[in-house]
């Protein structure tokens, strides 16, 4: 389990998160919800271990391998496709399984082209791709299917199924349908509301 109690975070006089309770069953997937501005972000920064808590308590993140999908795609623009995803995959990941993970978001034959070639959904699913090339304890991801059409968005969801079961996962978004889609797919997820203060 991993636990929030109490957690609070401001930025001088603005209070993002107040006294936020969250336990994180692990080898479940935790969906947070709220609508933009509630704090979700900032959240999933604490639990990066990128923004620190003004107050409150976290248990049972110490020595877990996390991975990330950011909001933003943070990708090499310069950079190809195959070097972007070999910056940060495992070793024991080779092309082959690199290739056909692709296949399966719907990306075909773009391993050699430029990030700054790709339209705006192929570099989300870049990023999405990415980190699932690691081995992970924990997966938090920030609104990882802005972006994508409703075609390749189920797709690209299917995919996650497929790659978080009985994996720790926290998925951060402010749409009710992505976590109605999940809900039908999976066994069991939990969904947590981010009320502003």
């Amino acid at each position: 389990m991993i636990i929030f109690k109490d957690i609070s975070k401001s930025y001088g006089n603005k209070i993002v998160l107040k006294s936020f309770n969250i336990d994180i069953i692990e080898g479940q997937t935790t969906f947070v919800l709220g609508k933009s501005g509630s704090g979700k972000t900032t959240f999933s920064k604490i639990v990066l271990g990128l923004e620190t808590i003004d107050t409150g308590k976290i248990s049972g993140l110490d020595g877990k391998k996390i991975s990330v999908v950011f909001q933003e795609d943070r990708l090499m623009e310069n950079m190809t496709v195959d070097s972007n995803l070999k910056m940060t995959a495992d070793s024991h990941i080779n092309r082959k399984q690199i290739v056909e993970k692709m296949e399966k978001i719907g990306l075909f034959q773009c391993l050699e082209t430029k990030i700054s070639e790709l339209s705006g959904g192929m570099k989300r699913r870049i990023s999405i791709l990415r980190a699932f090339l690691i081995d992970f304890d924990l997966i938090v991801m920030d609104e990882p299917f802005r972006g994508l059409d409703d075609e390749t968005k189920e797709k690209v969801m299917d995919f996650v199924i497929q790659n978080i079961k009985e994996k720790t996962a926290i998925i951060i978004t402010h749409d009710k349908d992505e976590v109605e889609y999940f809900a039908e797919k999976m066994e069991e997820i939990q969904i947590y509301n981010i009320v502003n203060r």
